[in-house]
């Protein structure tokens, strides 16, 4: 019997030790639903604003991870989704995607400094929040999210920006 102990301990000391269970990366958090392709999503603290595209439509959401305060699809007309991009003299850029409800004005924004400016190649984004020509906050990413690459694709039945207030650097 001592023996069969001996041989037993012998053979789990001698064993490789297990792998560690360790859990699959996780992307980013983000506000979107299975099925949804992550447009842009940054989180801003105890929040996460996302845009997602999913059954022919954008959706604005902004919230705490998985429960969004805030959810706005886009209407089947797109009169409540704006895409606008401005450039530069520096030769750098920004696009945004603009979501209104109820008079307030949701702009998810991503930009680079153009080469002839103080800061080149240096990225930014955020939300921009407004209530009619007032401006309420604007959120900074500090992760610094970009849109994804097919975001333009995913994007690409929102109407052009027309509205002058939203031509702006954010």
């Amino acid at each position: 019997m001592r023996s069969l102990v001996l041989i037993g301990l012998t053979l789990t000391l001698a064993a490789p030790a297990a792998a560690p269970v360790t859990a699959a990366p996780r992307g980013p958090a983000s506000q979107c639903r299975t099925g949804e392709a992550i447009v842009y999503t940054c989180s801003f603290g105890k929040a996460v604003g996302s845009v997602c595209a999913g059954g022919g439509k954008l959706h604005y959401r902004y919230g705490p991870d998985g429960r969004p305060a805030i959810d706005i699809a886009g209407d089947r007309d797109w009169s409540n989704v704006r895409r606008g991009f401005i450039v530069g003299g520096g030769g750098g850029s920004q696009r945004h995607l603009r979501f209104t409800r109820n008079g307030h004005h949701y702009v998810v924004f991503w930009g680079v400094a153009g080469q002839y400016t103080q800061i080149p190649g240096k990225t930014w984004s955020g939300i921009h929040v407004s209530e009619g020509k007032a401006d309420l906050a604007t959120l900074r990413c500090k992760s610094m999210a970009q849109p994804s690459d097919d975001w333009e694709d995913l994007a690409r039945d929102a109407p052009e920006e027309e509205d002058p207030q939203f031509e702006a650097w954010f």
